[in-house]
């Protein structure tokens, strides 16, 4: 699959810590994924995630029109907003699927039944049944987290002091440090390691 192609179409078909991705191109190009989801997820979550997945790819492969096959009635029903998502969980899915959607030209969403999502279902399957190391058929994504959860920020502040600074300047220019409690000795000779100003 290149990132040429203008338009993508994806089955999707999710079940218990497995998902299944298929991604097929307008000239027949087909991108297989299986998806471990390494967290706790109710069905209608790890349908939310296979979507994201599936848009996340399409994104990456610059696909302008995507159309998405999905057997949840209550996500696709979300999506096309017959449904509204009553549970914070799927209200953060539903609008993380809307902002990847408005990154794209033209989008399409129908629900079929799981009968015709009988390939999608193997490749969710492949990732439920065996532990990954065994999953030798395809290439299987192990996913940590949820695509909805909150990245932490740790803020760091700045050091009064940064010893790295006076090691540069001496190494580049030979500078001592200004203060003379920076100059510390060495403890294997006792020969202080920036002789003495004075």
């Amino acid at each position: 699959m290149t990132s040429q192609h203008k338009s993508s179409d994806g089955t999707m078909r999710a079940t218990i810590r497995g998902v299944g991705l298929l991604l097929k191109t307008p000239i027949g190009e087909r991108l297989e994924q299986s998806i471990r989801l390494d967290f706790p997820a109710s069905n209608n979550e790890a349908e939310y995630e296979v979507i994201l997945s599936g848009l996340g790819l399409a994104t990456t492969l610059n696909a302008s029109k995507v159309k998405i096959h999905n057997d949840s009635q209550l996500v696709v029903g979300q999506i096309l907003k017959e449904y509204k998502a009553k549970d914070e969980r799927m209200a953060k899915y539903l609008l993380k699927v809307q902002e990847s959607l408005s990154q794209l030209g033209e989008w399409l969403i129908e629900k079929i039944s799981r009968g015709e999502n009988v390939q999608v279902d193997a490749l969710a399957g492949i990732t439920a049944s065996f532990p990954v190391k065994e999953s030798t058929m395809l290439p299987v994504y192990v996913q940590a987290t949820p695509t909805i959860a909150e990245s932490h920020v740790c803020n760091v502040s700045p050091k009064k002091y940064d010893w790295a600074v006076d090691i540069r300047a001496y190494l580049q220019t030979g500078a001592l440090p200004a203060d003379p409690k920076h100059a510390h000795q060495n403890p294997d000779t006792s020969i202080p390691l920036y002789p003495n100003r004075g």
